[in-house]
């Protein structure tokens, strides 16, 4: 089904205001005289018939020596958000809106900057399409608007079936693509960082030993007109980008022990070609013993981050109550923090800093963690800890959890915002909450029942 007509329109206009070098600096509008310096436009806008709310525009001008071209657009002619266009006079330039909600009125224009020089379209409105009427809607609760963080939030909604979502802060889907096999989990769903995709990791939910072949790192172009599935054997829980375009995921590697067979975590990378390389593996590093209440595996590997600047791997072990740091270049374990294993000891000289713990975020100094907890406390928290890896100390710094308390078993995941504020997902409770550094509540988004919210990343534009 196509949303919207294919339309193509002409415009000359006058050159307007000098672009300051960007286009974050957008043109004035308060000069529409015509010139002999007036540039032509033709302008050609298609809203995707998958995700009706991704806006195509490809534009031509009369004139070349086209130093910069994008796409302004927004709500109204104050416009407000800017889409860098790639190409050039003789092909013409392209765009892609993203962000857009659904069934909402937008203005648009193109614009090039020529010889210090920016020169705009007529402005024009889309009318952006229906979101998918089977996608379990997201509700939100604004509580202090002055010191919510907005945005948007990219993550997947777990169920059956399961969705990759992106919403934006008053709870609207402004991307959303179901997963290929309803039987599917879905933790994570990124946006590429090239912003022409998004990724998530497909994992089949049935019987665990039919698992190993039922398991997809799955790329949707942006505007859903394409999907490429790759197989990845035994992945599972986590998938990360490196900037470089490299994607890394946890796999389980299956193995006889002497208490038995036993599935340990690894960190596996993919090139462009879908080709894996083996990072590192617990069985290169830990001893093979019975883990006390094991679930899923003899590690449980279930949270993956990249820290570019320290070519550096961390990676959380559920039923070792430990996240690991691992040297991406060479394999070598770092460091092991929390649990019986530990390298960092707490004042009181402990390692029981977290249990069963899921997604975490590595700050300067410290890391925030989601804390699931015990089954005999009942109650999951957001907790950060200090840590000094010349020492090998921790020190817990700060803490959150909800009144009443929510206890997560599955998932659960915790974000530093740049505000300071922190972002708290409650994966199976559906539930996800920004607080103050103080604790209070200033935002929360809500799914229905059987739509938990997996691993997610926030976003202050898409672009």
């Amino acid at each position: 089904m196509r949303y919207a007509p294919r339309t193509t329109i002409w415009f000359a206009l006058a050159a307007l205001l000098g672009c300051q070098g960007c286009p974050t600096d957008p043109p004035g509008d308060d000069d529409d005289s015509t010139s002999e310096s007036a540039v032509a436009f033709e302008v050609e806008l298609t809203l995707s018939e998958h995700i009706p709310t991704v806006g195509k525009v490809h534009f031509t001008v009369d004139r070349a020596g086209a130093e910069q071209a994008y796409v302004e657009f927004g709500p109204d002619t104050d416009y407000g958000t800017l889409a860098p266009a790639t190409g050039d006079a003789a092909a013409g330039f392209d765009a892609t809106l993203l962000g857009m909600k659904p069934t909402s009125d937008y203005h648009y224009r193109s614009a090039v900057v020529i010889d210090g020089e920016t020169h705009t379209s007529e402005d024009a409105v889309l009318t952006t399409g229906l979101a998918d009427p089977d996608m379990p809607p997201v509700t939100v609760e604004l509580l202090d608007p002055d010191r919510a963080a907005g945005g948007f939030f990219v993550f997947s909604l777990i169920g059956n079936p399961a969705w990759s979502v992106i919403v934006d802060a008053d709870g609207d889907p402004v991307w959303w693509y179901v997963s290929m096999d309803e039987s599917y989990l879905v933790s994570r769903a990124l946006l590429a960082r090239d912003l022409e995709s998004m990724l998530y990791l497909g994992t089949y939910s049935g019987n665990p030993e039919d698992s190993n072949t039922q398991r997809f790192v799955v790329r949707v172009s942006i505007d859903g007109s394409e999907v490429v599935s790759t197989q990845v054997i035994g992945a599972h829980h986590a998938l990360t980008e490196l900037p470089d375009g490299t994607l890394a995921v946890i796999r389980g590697e299956r193995k006889d022990c002497d208490v038995g067979e036993k599935v340990g975590a690894q960190i596996i990378e993919l090139d462009g070609a879908g080709d894996e390389s083996l990072i590192w593996s617990a069985w290169d590093h830990f001893e093979c013993v019975a883990a006390e209440a094991e679930v899923g595996g003899w590690t449980h590997g279930n949270a993956l981050d990249y820290a570019p600047d320290e070519d550096a791997y961390y990676l959380g072990m559920r039923n070792f109550h430990t996240i690991v740091k691992v040297d991406r270049s060479t394999g070598d374990l770092l460091w092991v923090m929390g649990g019986p294993e530990s390298d960092f000891v707490d004042g009181d000289g402990g390692t029981a800093f977290y249990v069963h713990q899921h997604q975490f975020d590595v700050l300067d100094g410290s890391i925030l963690v989601f804390d699931n907890g015990s089954e005999d406390e009942m109650v999951s928290r957001a907790v950060e800890y200090s840590f000094d890896e010349s020492a090998m100390e921790v020190d817990p710094i700060w803490s959150h959890s909800t009144d009443p308390p929510l206890f997560v078993y599955s998932l659960g995941d915790a974000n530093r915002l740049p505000s300071g504020n922190t972002l708290i997902t409650w994966t199976p409770a559906g539930q996800m909450d920004e607080v103050t550094p103080d604790g209070d509540l200033v935002w929360r988004a809500n799914t229905p029942l059987g739509a938990g919210i997996g691993y997610t990343t926030w976003l202050e534009s898409l672009y």
